[in-house]
């Protein structure tokens, strides 16, 4: 991924090719003013220098030999709006800066969320994570019903990286980059609002390499999970049972941490401190309605005999909250040692009592966490259906 360059790469990309070409820029404020026209994206700034550069030949050519006689011709204000006010370059710029917004809808239907209002109430206008969602399934619903939270949340950081939206380092919400980010994205109100309304009809699914992203741990490095694995793991508020595997080699070890720190991103999300085999227990079959929950037993970080793995597994299968609407997602992480890799899935395991059917095992398609899952229905007591769904992760 290509974004905006830093301040200082920015204007070299701009003023050392036109100082080779023997053109100088004397005053500061016209390569800031150039490097905000362009968003400090480098293909804009290529572009706009391109056009400056023929704006100065032909300045140089009219002057002949009248021209100074030192080798740098100054690069004036006048220079600047010349190429500014240049309607093929303006059309160039909003066409490529369209063409990245093309590379994925869900950007495209975003960026016209965010400028619809901004046109309407300011630049500076704030949408939290839920409202602009809620805003982006309102004209694209099959684009974004299915992405979950943490999801959503890769493609805003995705768009902070390619120059469209500012960072949200203080959590007030998401806005624009800049004025110039809102002219490439629509000239004006109507022609945002028109893009907005056909984009249930223009918009397609695509195979997104935002998702297979992974986030990046507080000290720097790169999380051991994506976007889409960790999306797995949280759950969509059902009850269900996820196993982990790996070695410390392919960082089981900070699964854990991983999830802690993606959860901790999210206001509404829960992850109990889970300290004995009693907590467990009770934490499995606690919570509150439509709380979200994650409960994580971490036998890579504080090994445990095979037997208590697998009686673990066992219980998050089978032991579920007692009361209607609480649901939680169970992610038991182990290493190589504990012999979960080979623990079976028993269809006829009783559930409340219950004979429990034998589930069709259905292959999973990614490679993310392995080779088979298996969703088992239950009927909690009393309450509407609810599912746990099982997966055993063999390839971390």
């Amino acid at each position: 991924m290509i974004g905006p360059l830093a301040p200082q790469f920015a204007a070299e990309l701009l003023v050392e090719p036109m100082r080779a070409l023997g053109f100088e820029f004397l005053d500061l404020d016209l390569v800031n003013r150039v490097l905000g026209y362009c968003s400090y994206q480098p293909f804009l700034l290529q572009m706009f220098g391109h056009r400056l550069a023929e704006v100065m030949h032909r300045k140089r050519a009219r002057r002949g030999p009248e021209g100074p006689k030192e080798p740098l011709y100054a690069v004036e204000l006048a220079d600047i709006e010349v190429v500014e006010s240049d309607t093929g370059l303006r059309d160039s710029i909003s066409a490529a800066f369209k063409d990245t917004l093309s590379l994925d809808h869900r950007y495209d239907v975003i960026a016209n969320v965010l400028a619809y209002h901004a046109r309407h109430r300011g630049l500076e206008v704030r949408l939290s994570d839920t409202e602009l969602r809620e805003e982006c399934e309102t004209y694209w619903r099959k684009g974004f019903e299915q992405l979950d939270t943490e999801g959503f949340r890769a493609y805003l950081s995705e768009m902070v990286g390619l120059g469209i939206l500012a960072p949200n380092h203080d959590g007030l919400g998401w806005h624009l980059r800049g004025p110039s980010a809102l002219r490439m994205i629509g000239t004006s109100h109507d022609e945002v609002e028109a893009r907005l309304l056909r984009a249930e009809q223009d918009s397609e699914l695509q195979e997104s390499i935002v998702q297979e992203g992974r986030p990046e741990l507080p000290d720097g490095r790169s999380a051991p999970l994506t976007i889409t694995q960790l999306d797995d793991l949280l759950g969509e508020r059902s009850n269900q049972t996820r196993v982990v595997l790996g070695t410390s080699a392919t960082g089981v070890t900070d699964v854990g941490d991983t999830l802690r720190t993606v959860a901790g991103r999210i206001a509404d999300w829960k992850l109990p401190p889970v300290g004995n085999a009693r907590v467990y227990r009770q934490e499995i079959t606690g919570g509150v309605p439509r709380e979200r929950r994650v409960v994580i037993s971490d036998f890579a970080n504080y090994p445990a005999r095979p037997e208590a793995c697998r009686e673990a597994v066992d219980q998050a299968e089978t032991l579920l909250p007692g009361t209607s609407g609480v649901t939680r997602a169970v992610v038991l992480i182990a290493d190589h040692t504990t012999g979960l890799v080979a623990a079976p899935v028993d269809g006829n395991r009783t559930h409340h009592g219950r004979p429990r059917r034998a589930a069709p095992t259905r292959p999973t398609h990614s490679a993310r966490l392995g080779p088979a899952r298996r969703d088992v229905p239950h009927r909690g007591p009393p309450g509407p259906p609810l599912r746990t769904d099982r997966r055993l992760a063999t390839d971390l």
